[in-house]
């Protein structure tokens, strides 16, 4: 019947207790070696978040233009905004050689015509076996100092060698990576160039034109400030506008100034002495102010002047003459580096329609 073992006779009973686990096998052989590095690349993971802001680039300036300003006074002009000073110094135009042997200018625009020292006597003149300095034949030439009639007037010729620093005028030479324009004009104050629109690629780009501000000498003065409204320059500045300097002559010699430069547009109309110094022998120095009629100055003359202008007192003379403004880009003052390549910082950049 159902549920009987038929070779026992008894019916099947329930199943036994799990008996105890087994022991412990033995340590299976190593596997075969992994290298992480022979894995795929796993997908990108998301994007980190932005770092802190780098420490600021180095002022690389390529192929700068290097210019030297001189003050007419006892105290060195500063560079214009935007400019980097090099050095200043006192400012010298030739060397006399003399007994034949000629001048050798310097255009007071270019850094030569600003020494950083004042020496009456600093080059030697030599032969092919010896070297000395032909002191009594050997002058250096000098700016003086600007100044009216009345100073001109009263300015003796020879002046002690302690107080004679105190007639030379002082320069600065200033490296930049823009240029100047100078623009010479009948009109008392010369009009910069006119606005220009330039074009390349898809964009266009409008440059202006500002006259050139000469800073002052204010310690708490600050760089790039906007002027008032309805000046050209910010409060202590002064608008570089000036008289079309053109040559200064001594004897038969002449030094002139290239008309681009700032050199030719002179902030001070007065005559141009020159302080002729040498050493008369061994620690003996002299300087002497050449302000007679062999030194004599040469200005741009003005297309509605008379022509009969003749013989008449200097400072009288000045109506005659041409003005100058010293013109730049506005966003000159403002050059950036962007990677390897400078760049002008102007908002005026736009599409073109």
């Amino acid at each position: 019947s159902s549920g009987i073992n038929a070779e026992y006779g008894g019916p099947r009973g329930p199943p036994g207790a799990a008996g105890i686990g087994g022991i412990k096998g033995i340590q299976g052989p190593p596997g075969d070696s992994f290298n992480a590095d022979d894995c795929p690349s796993g997908a990108p993971g998301p994007p980190g978040y932005p770092g802190l802001p780098g420490p600021p680039g180095a002022n690389i300036q390529l192929n700068p233009y290097i210019m030297a300003f001189h003050s007419q006074t006892t105290t060195p002009p500063k560079c214009l905004d935007g400019m980097t000073e090099l050095w200043t110094g006192y400012s010298f135009m030739f060397m006399d050689g003399g007994a034949g042997a000629g001048k050798w200018a310097q255009n007071l625009g270019d850094p030569g015509s600003c020494m950083r020292e004042f020496k009456p006597s600093f080059f030697s003149e030599c032969t092919s076996t010896t070297c000395g300095k032909s002191s009594q034949r050997h002058q250096s030439a000098w700016l003086a100092i600007a100044g009216d009639k009345n100073y001109m007037d009263n300015l003796s010729s020879y002046v002690e060698m302690s107080e004679i620093d105190r007639y030379i005028s002082r320069c600065v030479v200033c490296e930049s990576m823009y240029s100047l324009y100078i623009v010479h004009s009948d009109e008392d104050k010369p009009a910069c160039p006119a606005t220009q629109v330039v074009q390349t690629g898809d964009s266009e780009e409008v440059l202006e034109y500002e006259v050139a501000c000469r800073p002052s000498h204010d310690p708490n003065r600050l760089p790039n400030q906007s002027p008032p409204y309805g000046q050209e320059c910010q409060a202590g500045d002064e608008p570089w506008y000036g008289y079309s300097f053109w040559q200064i002559s001594d004897g038969n010699f002449g030094l002139g100034v290239t008309s681009e430069s700032a050199a030719a547009c002179l902030t001070k109309f007065s005559h141009l002495p020159i302080i002729k110094c040498r050493e008369l022998a061994p620690g003996v120095e002299m300087c002497q102010i050449s302000k007679d009629s062999t030194v004599k100055s040469y200005w741009q003359m003005k297309a509605t002047a008379e022509s009969d202008v003749n013989n008449i007192e200097f400072y009288d003379s000045e109506r005659f003459f041409k003005r100058c403004a010293v013109c730049r880009r506005p966003e000159a003052k403002k050059l950036v580096l962007q990677g390897s390549s400078y760049f002008f910082e102007s908002q005026k950049k736009k599409k073109r329609v």
